[in-house]
């Protein structure tokens, strides 16, 4: 199984994924945790552009995106879905289309650059709103030290493509991540033990 867990900042995402990780391994599969941008070459000049506010222009960043994810399924998810392993990944596509678009991208465009790209077997979407996702993540920050897309009112254009791509996209679940940690993952765990 590929399952992606996807959502803005603060909802929840590295938690839950770790958990899903414990649970498939619980259960005696093969499991493996992954997340985008990479650790690889490519991921990590992505990150130092987030943390640094470069100045990147946003065709270029979303087409490092791809680029990054194009080495990371053919090296890594591809050949471990080969091997029997289930992956839980920690953003995908989804990231692309909706951060891409409320940086003011062309949805088409994103959608086009990032077709060729397995499918998940599994999008989960933790949804929630984004002052409580900031509040949850940055507790104790100001404005000036949040990165690049961490500001309310850009994640919202986010969150509204997220749930726009739930209607379009099948196998795409949305769950409401502003719960407690423990009604999410049970929330999580209902719906994946429903689809296996």
């Amino acid at each position: 199984m590929f399952l992606v867990l996807e959502g803005i900042d603060g909802a929840g995402k590295t938690t839950h994924a770790k958990m899903l990780h414990e649970y498939f391994r619980s259960k005696r599969q093969k499991c493996v945790l992954t997340d985008e941008p990479t650790s690889g070459t490519i991921g990590i000049i992505i990150k130092g552009f987030l943390r640094q506010k470069s100045g990147i222009s946003p065709n270029a960043l979303q087409l490092l995106f791809a680029s990054d994810r194009a080495e990371h399924v053919e090296k890594f998810i591809v050949p471990e879905l080969k091997s029997g392993t289930n992956i839980i990944m920690d953003r995908y596509v989804a990231s692309t289309v909706a951060y891409g678009t409320a940086s003011g991208l062309d949805k088409e465009w994103l959608i086009s650059i990032n077709s060729k790209f397995r499918t998940p077997d599994i999008t989960l979407l933790l949804d929630i709103d984004p002052k409580a996702s900031m509040k949850r993540k940055f507790p104790n920050q100001d404005e000036s030290e949040v990165e690049l897309f961490e500001s309310v009112s850009l994640l919202e254009k986010v969150r509204n493509t997220y749930l726009e791509l739930a209607k379009v996209y099948d196998n795409y679940f949305i769950i409401d991540a502003s719960k407690s940690k423990d009604a999410v993952e049970q929330a999580i765990l209902n719906k994946i033990e429903h689809l296996l």
